[in-house]
């Protein structure tokens, strides 16, 4: 997938999104590396691990080279985070985007906002009506809850996570599920009871 971002009156960038490769793999690192606190640290055998098991693993590459990744799971993954229980446990027909960074040198050109449309793209592919995500609250991230936001994320729960983390845990609802019926003053209830069934 090829994509041109347009930024100001003058400015066009060309984004190409592609399946990461193990020659991919260093870049991706150094741009995890740069992005914690806001991502959690991979190791080489955690991202190695990664490619093989997650339903997306993405770059963004601008010039051809990595410029942002992501990486994504469905309901059905075999992996064990955290915050990917607590939606696993809770929402249906969910895509969980584990983690979405761009390097330093290229933010704020539209490379996570392509990223998101690709990935909304293959969730409604694949009859997955809702993307989710957790975003730090402490150590805080306001830049990428502000950005999520803007996408039309809603928070629906804060986590504390055993690495210490505090999380707002994020839900965008894409489209109604054929043949669900919506409720446009739908709630989630927090705690630990259960999100209802309609998302």
């Amino acid at each position: 997938m090829r994509r041109t971002a347009h930024h100001g009156s003058t400015m066009s960038l060309t984004i190409s999104i592609r399946q990461a490769q193990r020659e991919h793999l260093r870049d991706m690192l150094a741009i995890n590396t740069e992005s914690a606190p806001g991502v959690s640290l991979l190791t080489s055998g955690d991202l190695n691990h990664i490619v093989q098991t997650a339903s997306v693993t993405w770059v963004a590459l601008v010039n051809e080279q990595v410029a942002g990744y992501t990486i994504a799971f469905t309901p059905s993954a075999a992996y064990e985070g955290e915050e990917f229980g607590w939606f696993q446990s809770r929402v249906r027909d969910f895509l969980y985007v584990d983690q979405i960074a761009v390097s330093a040198s290229q933010r704020s050109r539209g490379i996570g906002a392509v990223l998101y449309e690709k990935l909304e793209q293959f969730a409604e592919r694949n009859q997955l009506w809702s993307l989710v995500c957790e975003v730090n609250m402490n150590p805080p991230n306001p830049g990428s809850m502000a950005f999520h936001q803007r996408r039309g994320f809603t928070e629906i729960e804060r986590l504390g996570t055993a690495d210490g983390r505090h999380v707002a845990l994020l839900h965008k609802r894409l489209q109604a599920a054929p043949g669900e019926i919506t409720n446009a003053d739908q709630t989630f209830e927090s705690g630990d009871a259960a999100l209802r069934r309609a998302i």
